[in-house]
């Protein structure tokens, strides 16, 4: 759900939770649509469920704001045209996207990757209340659907654990001794088969590139550094299909030590809080009409020689294309200089959302936390990860969360001086991305 999505934004003035969320699983025959509330109580499930109703009534009657439509189809459709998985194969990428469909019709292998047609006919349809029927059709009328609570209870991990324990006991009891040296011969042979490395002859089954697939030459780095009215601008020359990258780098070293966390915070609030000419839903709807999207926060990097010298950078990016550049400047420079982060109601929603995330991280990647943690010790640079984004980090959110309302003008006073010491002339580096039409 974007920021200030009805439904979301319903459920947290209601006060029934502090993140809201929803999801859509594609990749089954039946694709189920979630929307989840997320740190509420059982006792909200009720209230839960009609504020949604009532929410979803209201758009059906009322009609969807058709910006916010042409937003969301915009930005799923630059995705779609950009087609950038990161670091993932993009071929890959589609065969994975190809199984969404192909797995259930196999006349329909290609229906997700040639997707430009259906953006078409969505935009067309959207005039002609397109959106509003599926709302009435899949959500309000829809009898097939589940309302679950998941509800922690102390000690119930221990009290499974104990019964299969038991269960494993009471098992065991039943065996002969003949029956249990055969279960531990079986464990054996399976442990020796487990450790036993694979012969050299299945080793070499495994596909591997030869030295004559890759190129001696290395890549060309494409840097053109020029300075524009005192700014130095770093121009990456390459085929980008007419998408520009703009990225802004704001060296942070005249930031105090006591706002660096905040620098965390100040990257969850530009562009999703009010502006001086923008409420911040209209906000997410101008920059995802006009644009592939808007992104900021902190990066760290280690010198390329001197590994112990760290910088910490404040990072303001998007992309577009080409004929959208002066939106997408004009965009960056009204979320830096015009948010208002004296919405309190606002703030304290983001500060709770961002809580319960790093809350859900603490669990999947305790880890990697934990490693984090413990190379924060010795390493400048994990020191100041630890600060910007790891346990440190939410011990700092945590601490904000709960003293909110004691310290909420403070914290708005340390995000207006961070802005103060980020974005001026005289600490930023711009980086385009794009060949001589779009520098042009």
């Amino acid at each position: 759900m974007t920021p200030g999505a009805p439904v979301k934004q319903a459920l947290l003035d209601a006060g029934i939770s502090t993140d809201v969320y929803s999801s859509y699983e594609t990749s089954l025959y039946q694709p189920v649509y979630s929307i989840v509330a997320k740190n509420s109580n059982s006792k909200e499930q009720g209230r839960f469920v009609s504020v949604i109703n009532d929410t979803l009534e209201k758009l059906v009657k009322d009609g969807i704001n058709e910006r916010t439509i042409e937003a969301g189809i915009n930005y799923y459709e630059f995705k779609y045209r950009e087609a950038d998985y990161g670091p993932y194969p993009k071929g890959l990428m589609y065969y994975l996207t190809m199984m969404d469909s192909w797995l259930y019709d196999e006349t329909k292998p290609f229906i997700h990757i040639e997707a430009g047609d259906t953006f078409d006919e969505l935009k067309k349809d959207a005039r002609n209340g397109y959106f509003e029927k599926l709302i009435k059709e899949y959500l309000l009328d829809n009898n097939h659907k589940s309302i679950i609570s998941l509800v922690p209870e102390y000690g119930l991990e221990k009290e499974k654990e104990q019964k299969e324990a038991d269960k494993l006991a009471e098992y065991k009891s039943t065996l002969t001794n003949d029956e249990l040296e055969e279960l531990v011969k079986k464990t054996k042979e399976l442990k020796e088969y487990q450790d036993t490395p694979s012969s050299q002859e299945d080793l070499e089954k495994i596909p591997m590139l030869e030295l004559s697939d890759i190129k001696r030459e290395p890549a060309k780095d494409y840097n053109d550094v020029k300075s524009v009215d005192g700014i130095k601008i770093v121009h990456h020359n390459i085929f980008t299909n007419k998408i520009a990258y703009i990225n802004m780098s704001f060296d942070t070293k005249c930031v105090p030590d006591e706002l660096i966390p905040y620098m965390g915070l100040l990257g969850s609030t530009l562009s999703l809080m009010d502006t001086k000419n923008y409420t911040y839903p209209e906000l997410t709807n101008e920059i995802n009409i006009n644009c592939g999207g808007l992104a900021t926060g902190t990066a760290l990097y280690s010198d390329k020689v001197d590994f112990s010298k760290n910088t910490i950078v404040y990072e303001v990016k998007s992309k577009a294309l080409y004929e959208k550049v002066p939106f997408v400047l004009g965009m960056m420079e009204e979320i830096m200089y015009n948010t208002r982060f004296d919405d309190y109601k606002r703030l304290k929603e983001i500060i709770a959302r961002i809580k319960s995330r790093l809350e859900a991280s603490l669990m999947g990647q305790g880890h990697s936390i934990a490693m984090l943690e413990c190379c924060a010790q010795f390493s400048e640079s994990a020191y100041y990860s630890d600060i910007l984004r790891g346990y440190k980090y939410y011990e700092f959110i945590k601490k904000l969360d709960e003293e909110f309302e004691q310290n909420k003008t403070q914290i708005v006073d340390k995000l207006n001086k961070l802005v103060g010491y980020i974005f001026n002339k005289d600490n930023v580096t711009v980086t385009l991305t794009a060949d001589d039409e779009g520098y042009d």
